[in-house]
Formats: C-alpha cells, sequence, structure tokens
C-alpha cells in the first residue's frame, strides 16, 4: 500500500513466555507440471528459553511459456528463531532467515520476444530485539540487517545483471500506557541502504526519523494522531502527520483517517540499464527523480449484526511527482549514451499530479447450521478511479484494476472442510502484438480446496484456477492455468 507499512511480529517477539510447550510441524505435497513441496519445523517454549527452527523448499517444472520455455521455480527457505528471558524484565530476542529463489523470469520486465529471462534471488536477513518491560511502559532497541543478491539474466546470450542491496536498521522505541484511557509512544530510527551492481552501480543512502504517536479513548471515541520527522539523503527533512479517529456505539462504528506519505525514488528506478554498454530497449532509470509525497484520506463505517458485518469506506489520495515508468522516445530521453535511435524505452518519470478515490464495500456472515457443520462467507468489491496530469498514461494507471470483487466460501463438516475463493478484476485492456500477449479487461478466477483431519494428519487436495482461465496481470507475463495439488500436514 502507497504510504503505509504493514508490520508482522511473530510469535517469537510477541510477549514474555508464560507456558511450556513443545511441537513438530513437517507437510509434503505434490501435483502437476513437477510440482512438490515440503516443510518441517521443531520448536518449544518454557519459562526461560524460546525457540523455533524450520524448513521449506517449493519446485515445479512448471507450465509452458512463449517460446516452449516453462514458468519453473525453485524456492528454499531456512528459518530460525530465540528467545531468552534474561529476567522478569528483560528479553532478548534473534530471528535469522535464508531465502533462495530461482525462478522463470519470462517477460517479467519487458514485452521484448528476445526476452526469456531467469533470476534468482538469494536473501539473508537477522533481526536482534532487547526489550526491557516495566509494568505499564516499554522500552525496546532493535537492529536488523537484510542482504539481498538478485541476479537476473535477459537471455542465454546476455551478460547478467548482478546487484547485491544491504539494509541496515537500527530503532529505539518507548511506549507507556498512562491509565486505560491514555497510552504514547516515541521513538527514534536510522537506515543505511546500499547497493552494489554492474548494472546499476555503486551507491548507498541514508533515511532518519524520530516519531511519536499516542491513542486517546473517551467513552466512544478514540483518537489516535501521530507525528514523523523524517530526514533522507534524497529529499532533506520532511514533516509527516498523521490522524485517525474512531467512533463506535453499540453494533455500529464509524472510523476517519488522514495522513501523509513520502517515498524517493529507489536504485532500480534511479540507475536502471545506466552501467550496460548497449540498451536497444527496456526500463531507464533517471538519477534526477523527485521524491513521491502525498496526502490520503478515508472515511469509513461498521455495522455489526447477530452473524453479519457490513462495512463500507471512501478512500482519496492526492499524490504529487507519482514515480512510475512512461514510454519515452528516444530524443526525449534525458540521457543516451548506451542507447539506440531506434530503440523502444520506458522512463522512470515524475508524473506531476495523480489522484486516486475509490470506494470499498465489504460483507462478512458466519452461521453455526447444526452442532457439525459451519458456514463462512466473505465478499469484498473495490473500485478505483485515478487521473493522471500526464498525456502519456504510466504503468500503474494502464494497470490497475478499477473493479475487483474478491469472494470465500468456507463450509466445515466434522473433519471434512472446503473452501472457495474466487476474484474478479476489471481494468484497461493491453496488448503486445510482438509476443502474441495481452491483457484482458476481465476476467474471473476460482479456486477449490478440500481438506481432511484425522488426529494429527490433515490431508488435502487443491485445485487453482479451476476454469482453466488464460490470464496476465502483467503484460507478457503468463500466469498460471489450472493447477492441481495435494498433500500431507503432521502436526505433534
Amino acid at each position: 500500500a502507497v504510504g503505509a507499512v504493514i508490520n508482522i511480529i511473530s510469535k517469537t517477539f510477541s510477549s514474555f513466555i508464560k507456558e511450556k510447550t513443545k511441537r513438530v510441524d513437517a507437510g509434503i505435497a505434490t501435483g502437476e507440471y513437477g510440482y512438490w513441496a515440503a516443510n518441517a519445523g521443531i520448536g518449544a517454549t518454557n519459562q526461560k528459553v524460546n525457540y523455533s527452527v524450520a524448513a521449506q523448499t517449493t519446485n515445479a517444472n512448471g507450465q509452458l511459456l512463449r517460446g516452449n520455455n516453462r514458468g519453473y521455480f525453485n524456492n528454499h527457505l531456512l528459518s530460525a528463531n530465540a528467545a531468552v528471558t534474561l529476567s522478569p524484565q528483560w528479553k532478548a530476542m534473534l530471528h535469522s532467515s535464508y531465502d533462495d529463489r530461482d525462478f522463470a523470469a519470462q517477460n517479467f520486465y519487458t514485452t521484448l520476444d528476445r526476452d526469456t529471462a531467469v533470476e534468482r534471488v538469494r536473501t539473508f536477513w537477522s533481526h536482534a530485539k532487547l526489550k526491557k518491560d516495566n509494568q505499564n511502559r516499554s522500552n525496546e532497541i532493535d537492529i536488523a540487517y537484510k542482504s539481498t543478491n538478485d541476479v537476473y539474466q535477459f537471455n542465454p546470450m546476455a551478460n547478467a545483471n548482478d546487484n547485491t542491496s544491504g539494509l541496515l536498521t537500527l530503532q529505539y522505541v518507548h511506549s507507556r500506557k498512562v491509565n486505560s484511557s491514555f497510552f504514547y509512544l516515541a521513538g527514534l530510527m536510522a537506515e543505511q541502504r546500499t547497493i552494489r551492481s554492474n548494472d546499476r552501480g555503486n551507491h548507498n543512502n541514508q533515511h532518519m526519523a524520530g516519531f511519536g504517536s499516542f491513542v486517546y479513548k473517551l467513552k466512544h471515541f478514540t483518537l489516535n494522531p501521530g507525528l514523523r520527522l523524517v530526514h533522507d539523503k534524497n529529499y532533506g527533512t520532511e514533516i509527516l502527520p498523521q490522524a485517525n479517529l474512531l467512533y463506535r456505539i453499540g453494533k455500529f462504528g464509524m472510523r476517519a483517517n488522514a495522513g501523509r506519505a513520502i517515498r524517493s525514488a529507489d536504485f532500480t528506478e534511479r540507475f536502471n540499464n545506466y552501467n550496460r554498454t548497449l540498451v536497444p530497449a527496456g526500463s531507464i532509470g533517471n538519477p534526477n527523480l523527485e521524491a513521491e509525497r502525498s496526502w490520503s484520506y478515508e472515511l469509513g463505517a461498521d455495522v455489526y449484526f447477530k452473524n453479519v458485518k457490513i462495512s463500507a469506506a471512501w478512500f482519496y489520495r492526492d499524490q504529487n511527482n507519482v514515480i512510475d515508468y512512461v514510454v519515452t522516445p528516444y530524443a526525449d530521453m534525458p540521457r543516451r549514451e548506451n542507447l539506440i535511435p531506434t530503440g523502444s524505452y520506458a522512463l522512470a518519470k515524475n508524473i506531476k499530479t495523480v489522484r486516486t478515490s475509490g470506494l470499498e464495500l465489504e460483507l462478512a456472515y458466519q452461521q453455526q447450521l447444526n452442532e457439525n457443520s459451519h458456514l463462512f462467507v466473505n465478499a469484498a468489491a473495490t473500485f478505483l478511479k485515478s487521473n493522471s496530469s500526464d498525456a502519456v498514461p504510466s504503468f500503474y494507471i494502464i494497470s490497475h484494476a478499477r473493479i475487483l470483487l474478491q469472494q470465500t466460501v468456507v463450509y466445515n463438516y466434522k473433519k471434512l472442510n472446503m473452501a472457495l475463493t474466487s476474484i474478479y478484476k476489471e481494468r484497461n485492456r493491453a496488448q503486445a502484438p510482438g509476443i502474441n500477449a495481452f491483457v484482458n479487461p476481465h476476467y474471473w478466477l476460482v479456486n477449490v480446496k478440500t481438506s481432511y483431519q484425522f488426529n494429527r494428519i490433515n490431508a488435502f487436495v487443491s485445485v487453482n484456477n479451476i476454469g482453466n482461465i488464460r490470464y496476465s496481470d502483467l503484460l507478457g507475463s503468463k500466469m498460471p492455468q489450472s493447477w492441481t495439488t495435494a498433500g500431507l500436514n503432521l502436526h505433534f
């Protein structure tokens, strides 16, 4: 989401250890197109130590792509967590993981017929936290480092792009619950980003921020304002305010929020294809990009009945200097040293303004049908409209769905579980005749899964894209048609 952050906190990092458990999980699966997968994990907790170790592999030869290439993937993950209670107040935590993904990337980034790309991305990530809890207040110190090596080869005749990026983050957060109505937090954060690339060159960027927010509850109202002061090497110093207001009475609630966000161009948007000897076509970076700035607003309401929840929300985003790729002729390219006059290029540009408005609707229903069966239904709809100041539409404006419908139906009978999910998209049609590729103006995709639990073993059969729909979300990059898999999961 533009201007937002999703913060995922693993169980190891979530709270002080209070119970003693041991667990073992494992699973295997197989399916069409050479699909096979396996996972295993062990973990234990006691009053002093909480740890877990897990491994996972997912592989397939893949379905046929253009030119009889296959959309293969070989993905492997190793993960380890540990948390140690040093005293009634102090806790130390460490998470480390290694992720290795080797996959077909044909037409992920271009619509050229010479594109038979493959890509391998290897990521190492480690995060350490020291936390002190003292009654109604806490102090946390975090240090995290992420290193990613991305090797991309356009076709067997091309030299591979070899990019290694690093992200070092330091953060301190103090929080306090003053009373049942008032809670606040404040903190400091610093980041160092680096890249070493034969395609984009060697660069670094520093980012610092101070932030604070509080939650105040008064009867039916909850107020949550926040302020972030940021300094970035690319755009200098900025103030980012935000505010959230919630009103709830009985089974009815209303919510409103507003906030400012900023995003600077990443290394790819600034320097892509800068170090290559000759670039006949493709996406070209632009080091003169300004940072995106936006204001976002949302107003929503929720109504709860016995078995039903109905939600509606209107939102509006006003963005300036939006960074996106725009088809640009050679004569208008700001830098032409390694380009050719007959080339086909998309330049990273600042679009003066993009204004997006939308409406989200959601209905959730659940019912205990009888002693042995339960039904859950969820339906959601999103309607989007974007207007741009640029006469030539950018990639985002062309690609995003104007109508998005999503449905989920889950039925449980004793130990049997049946689930159906579907998605409908409506967006602008696009085509690339040179590779016989197209983006349909709409499609409806349905997936089904059935599972049965006996003792500690869960057996499942899953069919994705049961209607065998041919579709693409990126022009030229084919998405899988019907694909059946089956497997077993064990939990002890």
